[in-house]
């Protein structure tokens, strides 16, 4: 039975492909099987009767009546709807899916980052690292609290951490003598006058604040543009619309011609009509692909996150190796600044041994020392210990040494990978050199050259950094990706009637009423004169679609401020550290040469300023000096 009904229906359907328009009395069997398998409850005419009561098909002998067209509009609207959300399927799926890539990336490089620093902060330092982590534990905290969106100046989170490595540090190079609260907030309050990391913290948070910005809006773009995608893919017709929809998909069959697709042209000016409001859509799409572009860019170059986190440990070592070799400046203008802090009476010597990077001459007092005044103290500091002891102590920091680092064993090839390139960074960015003076970060700009060298060194990362992939690989898949979804909504129209009509408006297809061709030419896109569709520009706007274009233009703000350095989450981004503006025409595709326009770091105290030495600091000649004019000074008391 089942057979037999399989066959009256592929007959029904090959016979129709000769038949042709309906006269009175002509059977309507090829219409009724039709119907009936597209699940249609109304009953079909066995025969064809005049269609005078038609509201929208031909009125001519019709094999359907006035109550089947009210169900042909909502099964059009029903299957127009899956069309198109079938046609968007591809880029929400690789928007959702680049967007959980990213973030799934950016958190385990975040989470890597954190790891390395243990590992190398312990080797070095042992259980004494182990005893003052929480600063270390904590400013990751607040990196990953930014990533999510917290609104926090990056600056403020450096500068506090590494307040709090300056008192801790302090503390140990200075076991001798007892720190309470007020000394140690003292100690805080005088950072910007002692620099005592130079200009490596500033030169840190902006490296890290740039490349978290790009990171966290770019993923954050990911989303916008994913939740864009589905909000837009439900489709909202018009009334005219609608009826033009099952005028062109029903009234065919119901004409006889069933199996005769709609003309190609007649097909393109159903679409533009109902996607009207995608026009203006596409072009807000194509503005958000170009901005996504530009802050891949600045990804993969400049803000390279991937790069700024891997080296950041050393970066840290580093300014702590910092304050180990002016140890004697930065103590004697804390003294000043502060006063000199009462003697530990628990205190013992025990040797040389403890904290390699921390160690400091001022521990190499005989057991129980003299209580010897404040000038004495200075002017015999550095002539206790032995020859032996400084040699001994010397060599020790000197095997011990960052500098050396990758030297050290390692784990895995990822990370020996990426120890060789900061060990070569930093050699090359931190050693004295006489080829570029000391300076402090009042009088720096920002360097861009030295980003464009952590660019270079990408040849050297290119085994997976996080999440089994590295920054390059990824940029790269992910810039093709978004790439390829441009003007993908002002595409709907041809893709759609690429798969539901004739190649071509020949004499064979469904012209809207009859068989033959479309005499009407494709209107152009936008808000004209359409001959299947009425629409104006003065008719109520979808709500939806001007909602998500709205939505959209702000999230591409969002990242043309990350593309400039600014932080969008920020209020006033007047005090943002740099402002980097692109070249060129910007109405292009993002794949142009950009160039950073260098600008003055934010300095976080107009008094640090000097106007009259050009913006230069007190540097640790200044404290040097300021130490000798005391010890003289005692010395003529005495």
């Amino acid at each position: 039975m089942r057979t037999a009904f399989v066959f009256i229906i592929t007959f029904s359907i090959n016979f129709a492909l000769s038949n042709g328009e309906l006269a009175g009395g002509d059977h309507c069997m090829d219409t009724q099987v039709l119907f009936m398998i597209k699940g249609f409850n109304k009953t079909t005419p066995s025969k064809a009767i005049r269609g005078e009561m038609m509201e929208f098909c031909p009125k001519e002998y019709t094999c359907c009546t006035q109550e089947m067209e009210v169900d042909f509009k909502s099964h059009a609207l029903h299957d127009f709807g899956m069309k198109i959300a079938m046609k968007s399927e591809a880029v929400k799926t690789t928007f959702s899916k680049k967007s959980q890539e990213i973030n799934v990336f950016f958190k385990e490089l975040v989470e890597n980052s954190q790891q390395s620093l243990d590992e190398l902060f312990f080797k070095t330092y042992g259980d004494l690292y182990t005893e003052n982590s929480e600063a270390f534990t904590e400013l990751f905290q607040q990196l990953k609290s930014y990533y999510k969106g917290a609104s926090v100046d990056m600056a403020d989170i450096f500068d506090s951490f590494f307040t709090t490595v300056m008192q801790k540090v302090f503390a140990i190079m200075n076991k001798r003598h007892l720190f309470n609260d007020e000394y140690l907030q003292c100690i805080a309050d005088n950072m910007n006058t002692a620099k005592p990391f130079a200009d490596i913290p500033g030169k840190l948070s902006t490296q890290v604040q740039r490349a978290f910005i790009a990171a966290k809006s770019f993923a954050e773009g990911l989303e916008a543009g994913k939740q864009f995608a589905y909000s837009v893919a439900q489709f909202y017709p018009t009334s005219e619309c609608a009826s033009a929809l099952m005028k062109m998909s029903f009234c065919s069959a119901c004409q006889g011609y069933t199996s005769v697709k709609p003309c190609h042209g007649y097909c393109m000016n159903v679409m533009k009509g109902c996607l009207v409001e995608y026009n203006e859509l596409n072009h807000v799409w194509n503005k958000y692909i170009h901005a996504m572009k530009k802050v891949l860019d600045r990804l993969d170059g400049p803000f390279n996150i991937e790069l700024v986190l891997g080296q950041m440990d050393i970066d840290i070592s580093n300014a702590i190796m910092l304050v180990q070799e002016n140890k004697n400046d930065v103590t004697d203008l804390v003294f000043i600044e502060c006063g000199e802090p009462p003697l530990n009476p628990n205190y013992t010597f025990t040797g040389l041994g403890g904290f390699p990077s921390l160690y400091t001459e001022y521990d190499a007092y005989p057991e129980n020392p003299p209580n010897l005044g404040f000038g004495s103290y200075l002017q015999e500091s550095d002539h206790h210990g032995n020859d032996e002891d400084k040699k001994r102590h010397h060599s020790s920091r000197k095997t011990r040494s960052l500098e050396n680092e990758e030297q050290t064993p390692r784990h895995s090839r990822r990370k020996n990978t990426r120890r060789n390139v900061r060990g070569r960074k930093k050699s090359r960015d931190f050693a004295i050199s006489e080829k570029r003076p000391e300076t402090t970060l009042d009088e720096t700009r920002y360097d861009y050259s030295e980003e464009q060298d952590r660019t270079e060194e990408r040849e050297y990362l290119q085994v997976p950094t996080a999440a089994g992939t590295n920054l390059g690989a990824l940029v790269k898949d992910v810039r093709t990706s978004i790439h390829e979804s441009k003007n993908h909504w002002k595409m709907i129209p041809h893709h759609v009637c690429l798969d539901e009509a004739e190649e071509d408006s020949s004499a064979t297809c469904w012209n809207g009423h009859t068989q033959g061709e479309y005499q009407h030419p494709v209107v152009m896109d936008g808000f004209h004169n359409n001959p299947e569709v009425v629409i104006t520009s003065q008719k109520p706007p979808n709500h939806v679609i001007k909602g998500q274009i709205t939505s959209l233009k702000n999230t591409i703000e969002m990242l043309n401020s990350a593309y400039r350095g600014f932080d969008p989450h920020l209020v006033d981004n007047d005090d943002e550290v740099d402002t980097y503006e692109p070249s060129g025409d910007n109405s292009g595709d993002g794949s142009g040469e950009v160039e950073a326009i260098e600008t003055e770091p934010r300095s976080r105290d107009p008094d640090l300023t000097c106007p009259t030495c050009g913006g230069s600091t007190p540097s640790f000649n200044v404290i040097a000096l300021s130490s000798a004019l005391l010890v003289a000074l005692r010395l003529v008391v005495q």
